[in-house]
Parts: C-alpha cells; sequence; structure tokens
C-alpha cells in the first residue's frame, strides 16, 4: 500500500491524507522527526512478473503541510536496496537528527550486515547525507533497534542470538551484557537455546528506560522439535511463537556503569479471562502516553 491515514485519539476518527508519491510497498523503515516530519527509506514492492523487488528511495513526508517533499541531497554513498531492516531515528538538539540503518534483506533474499547513518539537518529546508559505518558482525534481518544515551542498540532478528544486546556506532560493534536470571526457568531455556528471536512487537519506554518487548518467536535451536512455519515472508524457519510480555530494564550501578536485565510480565497477559494476548507472530508496537497499542 501506499496511502497514509491519520488517526485523531481524541475524536477518535481516521482522515486520510496524500498518498505516498513513489510505489505501494511494505518493509519499510518509517520515523518521526523533530514532530514536523515522516522519514521513511527502503521496503518490497512488486517487480516484473509480480515478483518482489527491493527499493532504497527516501521519501519524507511534512505533517503540518500534508506534503511529500523533495530533500536536498548532499554527495554521498547511498546504502543499496533492501527491505526488513532495522533502524531507529535520533532527534538531536539543533533540530536536526541522525538515522541509522542496520542489516536488512535484498533483492535476492540474503541477509546483510552493513551499517548506514543518514545525517537530516535543515529543518525548514530538509538535507540528508549518508555515511556508513562499520559493519556487525552477523548479517541480520527483522531486529528491533532503540536509543539510549545517544548510543543505537540491536536485539533479535533473524541472525541474531537473542542473548545479545548490541550496542551499534561508527567504531563497530559492542556486545552489551545482560542479565536473564529473573526470568522464568522455561523462558531462560528458550532464549539459551534458540538461534534467535523475530516477528515480536517492541517499544523502548524513554521515561523508564525499559525494552518492552511483546509475542514473536524462538527460531530454530539445536534441541528443537518445533514445526515448519511459513508465517515469516518468504523465510522458511522453524518457529514456535509465545504470547510473552517481557522487560528489558535499565539501570546504573555505583560507578555508573550501565546494567541490563530481563523481567517477565506474564500477569498482564490474561486481565481478563476473554482478552488473554493471542499467540501471535508480526506483532507492530507504539508507545503513547505510557501505554503500549498492539496492532497483529
Amino acid at each position: 500500500l501506499k496511502d497514509l491515514w491519520k488517526f485523531d485519539l481524541a475524536k477518535e476518527m481516521w482522515t486520510r491524507l496524500h498518498d505516498m508519491p513513489a510505489p505501494a510497498r511494505y518493509s519499510f523503515s518509517m520515523h518521526l522527526w523533530n514532530h514536523t516530519y515522516i522519514v521513511a527509506f527502503g521496503g518490497c514492492t512488486k517487480g516484473e512478473k509480480g515478483r518482489m523487488r527491493v527499493v532504497n528511495d527516501l521519501q519524507i513526508y511534512n505533517i503540518i503541510e500534508n506534503a511529500w517533499i523533495t530533500p536536498r541531497i548532499q554527495e554521498s554513498k547511498w546504502p543499496d536496496a533492501r527491505c526488513r531492516h532495522g533502524s531507529h531515528l535520533v532527534n538531536l538538539d539543533n533540530g536536526s537528527a541522525e538515522m541509522y540503518l542496520i542489516g536488512g534483506m535484498d533483492s535476492e533474499q540474503k541477509k546483510r550486515k552493513d551499517v548506514w547513518k543518514l545525517l537530516l539537518a535543515c529543518v525548514k529546508d530538509p538535507e540528508v547525507s549518508w555515511s556508513r559505518l562499520s559493519d556487525v558482525k552477523v548479517a541480520v534481518h527483522r531486529g528491533f533497534s532503540f536509543g539510549l544515551e545517544n548510543k543505537v542498540f540491536l536485539i533479535g532478528g533473524f541472525g541474531q542470538t537473542f542473548r545479545k544486546l548490541k550496542e551499534v556506532s561508527g567504531s563497530g560493534e559492542i556486545v552489551v551484557t545482560h542479565d536473564l536470571r529473573n526470568l522464568p526457568v522455561s523462558e531462560r531455556n528458550q532464549f539459551l537455546e534458540s538461534d534467535s528471536l523475530a516477528g515480536f512487537g517492541a517499544v523502548y519506554d524513554e521515561v523508564g528506560e525499559r525494552l518492552i518487548l511483546i509475542g514473536g518467536g524462538n527460531v530454530g535451536g539445536p534441541n528443537s522439535d518445533r514445526k515448519s512455519d511459513k508465517s515469516f515472508g518468504n523465510v522458511s524457519a522453524n518457529v514456535k511463537s509465545d504470547s510473552r510480555i517481557l522487560c528489558l530494564n535499565h539501570s546504573k550501578d555505583s560507578g555508573q556503569r550501565s546494567e541490563w536485565f530481563w523481567e517477565s510480565k506474564r500477569q498482564y497477559e490474561a486481565l481478563e479471562p476473554d482478552y488473554k494476548l493471542p499467540n501471535y507472530l508480526h506483532w507492530s508496537a507504539v508507545y503513547v502516553d505510557h501505554s503500549v497499542l498492539l496492532f497483529g
């Protein structure tokens, strides 16, 4: 699809806005820049004979003027076409922003491990430039990335063991220790035995400094008796999905060093008998006013 819609939470009403002036797509990234623009990159479209085609165009939508605009482009390298990539946008104090692009999948359905940074400058007349950073060590797609204290972190996705939280920066990839001991034994063993976790919904609560993760599937593993599942699009995988709700909390020790630890929120999975969280894959989630809005 290429249509754009706005939902007014106060009026509970949908309004259709201007369509994206580019081919319809899916599996692309989209971020809010300085409460003024929406920045979209890449994704999958239909090519010849209905085959999947990936793109690497950058689309910017002006929220105030309800219009799609063409940014000024500085001479720079440009990322190859991809879809299902990880990305995160950091708004800077001067009104500019930096968007990080991590991995993804190309038109040959091969996982990528390159990392790019997009500088979005000049809010009134957007100007963009790309720079390539050091690759992550293992190719990945469908991972989740978030930011904290001017650092970008990557977790989960095909190809990345869930046992590792990774900081991604211009100097390369740093594995960050996180504690699994607070998880129930069955949940902890799933993470230790599986190759990776994908298809989950996730949001980052900046105030509470915690990653909230919902659902998803543990992929593969040496002792797995999971059935083959085709619900990850064109990727064949052995997946066991779960209705889990987990939090990865951030704090600092007495020496101001970061600490990360997991905790299970099983008590929130069935607030009422008729409303237990479904056991689905491919959740999308957003964080609004201390609430998680979940789309299945």
